[in-house]
């Protein structure tokens, strides 16, 4: 059930269907002085500063929460048009029984209330204007391309004092009226007679349709493709908007609204992207794991571009370390007879800034180039480590980026600090530098060396000295998984030694972060390591000194 509106969330990024889809894109940025130091993510061929800003007095961007307290003598005055009036339908007898609609809008409990004149947010303004709405909902107005015209100049009349997003009538109206148009493949006409009036129904449904139906249990079948179908219609015609159309349309609250809607449901629909792609893979096929070795080493080429790109320093950590050392590849190895050593599931690297306040202009920065290159915004779920899936790639690779700052005076790179004003700084001591007591020496990581990965001469910057990140990184994770007992000449083992001197990094070891549904390591687990395996270890090393 959820698969369909996952992909819509994602359809609406991947396609760029409103001006600013990502949560990495700021509006104020991209809107606001000076124009020249606006990041050209901003701006594409078809979504301009002049389309999606509006002029400088335009502040249409937030819908304005506004409020009645007008008091109505006779029930609720947008319900009654025509031959529809209070006195008919509140007052009892035959003649209200046609009063009321099987979808819900006209109803006694809103209609007969004397409570309001109108719903917050229903257009208050002259009879003809409420009149459209009636017409729309009761009978039908506005679906035929000679009507278009004229309902777009009575639409755009009663819109100026209207809330689109709060008024359930307006909301029931554009709904009935883009389904309408949509069924009857009259999307793109109606957008050439009235291209404003029809990216504002359009998205009005569009938003109305995703409020009510997503999270629910079950939806009507083709939902999502109708929200999918109205929704492209705003990028397919805003260039042919006049601007003022833009602000008298209230297009760029729709816009605005849509933006929200897609960043509040991004993470769990991107959850739901994984688990669908992955349950729908069939693991049991010869080729499955070269095929998702093939997705992640693509994810992470794609990662390791995208930061050279960007001019930071970066290094492969953890398993993606030990993966590029141990074969010059990630995120697998081949060893004897068949027989492959998984050394990560996903990949990580540390991007090491100059400055603490740069960390959120880099991360914004590394996401919108990777959205570039056709994934998905990446979150940022911890305190400086942003996560980014490459759904772009047969299979998701999860990316984990860890910031940290070079203090070239102090010689050493930290993950976070508090100084006083007289200098003296206290360092974090926590995950993952609690072996340096928070302070990893620059030396570890600089001068910048050379890692192969993948075939061919492409290359990686990697650690000065790896061996000793890794031995020492979240106080010896790695050192103690990786230790190997000696077995002495009447054939006991030996206590392994807690300083991390029995470990032994270029051996494979299924340690308890390891995927343990995969195939591969249930067979390197079952069968252990064999001479033969060593052989091919000790000769990847020699080939990648």
């Amino acid at each position: 059930v959820a698969g369909p509106w996952a992909r819509t969330v994602l359809w609406c990024l991947g396609s760029r269907a409103v001006c600013f889809p990502s949560p990495h894109l700021s509006r104020d940025a991209c809107c606001g002085p000076p124009r020249e130091s606006v990041h050209l993510s901003c701006w594409d061929e078809v979504f301009s500063r002049e389309r999606c800003c509006g002029p400088e007095d335009d502040n249409d961007f937030a819908l304005r929460r506004r409020s009645t307290t007008a008091q109505a003598p006779a029930g609720n005055l947008s319900c009654w048009s025509g031959e529809y009036s209070f006195e008919r339908c509140c007052t009892g007898g035959p003649a209200s029984h046609d009063c009321w609609d099987e979808l819900g809008v006209y109803n006694p409990q809103r209609c007969c209330s004397t409570s309001l004149s109108h719903p917050v947010g229903f257009w208050p303004g002259r009879p003809a204007h409420r009149q459209l709405l009636d017409d729309i909902v009761r009978r039908s107005r506005c679906q035929e391309v000679p009507q278009i015209r004229a309902c777009a100049e009575l639409w755009k009349a009663g819109l100026p004092r209207a809330e689109l997003l709060r008024s359930s009538m307006l909301q029931q109206a554009s709904v009935q009226l883009g389904r309408a148009w949509h069924a009857a493949g009259l999307l793109q006409a109606v957008a050439g007679i009235a291209p404003a009036f029809a990216v504002c129904v359009s998205l009005t449904a569009a938003l109305a349709l995703l409020d009510f139906w997503i999270g629910q249990a079950s939806a009507p079948v083709g939902i999502w493709d109708e929200v999918t179908s109205l929704t492209s219609v705003y990028r397919r015609t805003v260039p042919l908007i006049a601007p003022n159309d833009l602000g008298a349309f209230h297009i760029h609250a729709l816009d605005d609204a849509l933006r929200q809607r897609i960043a509040a449901h991004l993470e769990h629909a991107l959850q739901q992207a994984i688990i669908e792609r992955l349950e729908g893979a069939d693991h049991s096929t010869p080729s499955f794991g070269e095929e998702l070795s093939a997705s992640f080493l693509a994810a992470f080429q794609d990662l390791t571009e995208a930061l050279a790109g960007l001019g930071v320093d970066f290094v492969p950590i953890q398993g993606t370390l030990i993966a590029l050392l141990r074969y010059g590849t990630f995120p697998a190895g081949r060893l004897s007879n068949g027989k492959w050593d998984v050394v990560d599931n996903d990949a990580e690297v540390m991007v090491i800034l100059s400055r603490e306040m740069d960390f959120s202009v880099v991360g914004s920065g590394i996401s919108l180039a990777l959205e570039a290159r056709g994934w998905p915004p990446c979150t940022n779920p911890h305190y400086r480590k942003f996560v980014c899936f490459s759904l772009r790639h047969p299979f998701p690779c999860k990316i984990e980026i860890y910031f940290t700052v070079k203090d070239e005076d102090q010689e050493s790179i930290f993950f976070s600090r508090s100084c006083h004003s007289i200098g003296e700084c206290r360092y974090s001591r926590g995950f993952p530098f609690q072996h340096w007591e928070g302070r990893l020496p620059t030396t570890i990581i600089y001068p910048l060396t050379a890692c192969r990965i993948g075939t061919g001469r492409r290359q990686v910057f990697c650690p000065n000295k790896p061996l000793e990140l890794l031995s020492g990184w979240n106080q010896g994770e790695y050192s103690e998984q990786s230790a190997v007992s000696a077995v002495v000449a009447d054939g006991a083992r030996r206590q392994i030694p807690r300083d991390g001197s029995a470990a032994c990094l270029a051996l494979p070891v299924v340690s308890r972060d390891r995927d343990k549904g995969d195939v591969r390591n249930q067979r390197l687990l079952r069968e252990g390591l064999s001479v033969s395996d060593l052989f091919l270890l000790h000769g990847y090393a020699r080939c990648l000194r």
